[in-house]
């Protein structure tokens, strides 16, 4: 079961045509654009502190995880693998 195009307006998130993003996929923020031909699998999480863009034909696998802190800009004909994790800022661990 996919979120409808609905959900997906209500929750603040851009997208493109023929857009499929599993229910059970979580989104904090509202700095998501989503291009056209887009897949998004279940248990999967993007956070958005800046602006996280996907482009077309995109493909992120079960439970991936995209935390956008400092942003991110994923580009046309990628593909996510299941539960992998991108991570744009950390904390520093050095003091």
């Amino acid at each position: 079961m996919n979120y409808t195009e609905k959900e997906l307006s209500d929750m603040g998130i851009r997208f493109g045509d023929n857009v499929q993003i599993h229910r059970t996929v979580l989104f904090f923020g509202k700095n998501v654009r989503i291009g056209s031909n887009v897949r998004i699998d279940c248990y999967s999480v993007i956070t958005s502190d800046k602006p996280v863009i996907l482009g077309n034909h995109i493909h992120i696998g079960a439970g991936g995880h995209i935390f956008g802190t400092a942003g991110v800009t994923i580009h046309d004909y990628c593909n996510i693998s299941s539960r992998c994790s991108i991570f744009t800022a950390s904390d520093d661990y050095t003091q």
